[in-house]
């Protein structure tokens, strides 16, 4: 009976001590942000690898510890957010925007990324492709859903062509090079630094300025299309730690300004933190505009790209889980007040 006693008197302070200890640590416990990345998202990376985020976050008596999470392309980045396992994002403006549409929890609070010449699809050099217009019945690998395929979508319109004209090769952005380099496709839709690490046995054909012959000379010069690649914030953290997400963003914009007046040191932290050569890593920092504002230019970029999405008929705005029917929505889902708050 004592020793019955005794068990009961111990389960009892074990439990207490435990309750204790796990209101004190829910209390105290450093919150965990997440943001997605890929590989040439330097804005965040330098703001990550200087101490940006926790420097802001300190001044702001904040007690929370900022993690980049590696991704491999922009449609991962909105699974995720789908799963609430990912805060924030730096990924293209057609995943971020075909996920909203099909309710995803997000916003577009920033931007960390705008360019033209920085995605391209590339022709491997012995596929016997001279124009675009040699496209037709070839094989491309493409990274759906991303940024890439609406370029490349632009580029075969433009030569009279569309998908139907050629062999879409759904592959990772990781795995499109080998393929390339091998043969078994003969081009593909990518972005840097895949551009500059193919340039031995591939060359570029179109970007978003025009085409380009073998040797590199353009060929045709237009206005394919402006990339605004936009900071995405998942609105169910959002909603519930304003104060994070304004910071968060000011430090990105510090790890914008870093770049942009000490571009050399950030390529090599780009370099080092990705383990992508220097000189390749150079190829997308400097063909890019790093500024976080959103402005009606970058405005009227999402909207074409919800146009592009509304044409090819990936938009289904019959449907009644669909929030975005026309150009316009997507301003709903743009939120300025974050970086109002910085000012």
């Amino acid at each position: 009976m004592k020793k019955r006693i005794l068990l009961w008197v111990s389960m009892f302070v074990i439990g207490i001590t435990m309750m204790t200890g796990c209101g004190k640590d829910s209390k105290n416990e450093t919150k965990e942000v997440t943001i997605g990345v890929q590989d040439t998202d330097i804005s965040a990376i330098v703001a990550s690898e200087k101490g940006y985020f926790d420097q802001v976050l300190k001044e702001e008596n904040i007690d929370a510890k900022v993690k980049l999470v590696m991704f491999d392309a922009g449609p991962a980045i909105m699974e995720a957010f789908s799963a609430n396992s990912l805060d924030f994002g730096c990924l293209g403006d057609q995943p971020c925007i075909s996920a909203i549409a099909t309710g995803c929890p997000a916003e577009i609070i920033g931007t960390y990324r705008t360019q033209k010449t920085g995605t391209a699809v590339i022709a491997n050099r012995e596929a016997g492709i001279e124009k675009v217009a040699d496209l037709k019945g070839k094989k491309i690998g493409l990274t759906l859903g991303s940024n890439a395929e609406h370029l490349l979508n632009i580029v075969l319109e433009d030569a009279g062509l569309t998908q139907k004209d050629v062999e879409i090769v759904a592959l990772e952005q990781a795995d499109i090079l080998s393929v390339l380099q091998t043969g078994d496709i003969d081009a593909a839709a990518v972005w840097e630094p895949r551009i500059s690490q193919s340039k031995e046995y591939a060359f570029r054909l179109a970007d978003g300025e025009g085409t380009y012959d073998k040797d590199g000379k353009q060929t045709k010069k237009t206005a394919y299309k402006f990339f605004c690649n936009p900071f995405a914030a998942n609105t169910a953290f959002t909603s519930e730690n304003k104060e994070i997400t304004t910071a968060v963003l000011k430090a990105l914009e510090m790890g914008a300004k870093y770049t942009d007046e000490n571009t050399e040191d950030a390529i090599r932290i780009l370099a080092d933190y990705t383990g992508v050569d220097a000189e390749v890593a150079s190829a997308s920092v400097n063909c890019e505009d790093r500024d976080v504002k959103i402005t009606d230019e970058k405005i009227d970029a999402f909207k074409a790209t919800v146009e592009f999405l509304i044409a090819s008929g990936q938009f289904d705005t019959s449907g009644e889980n669909s929030v975005i029917k026309s150009a316009d929505d997507i301003t709903k889902y743009i939120n300025t007040s974050y970086y109002d708050a910085m000012q």
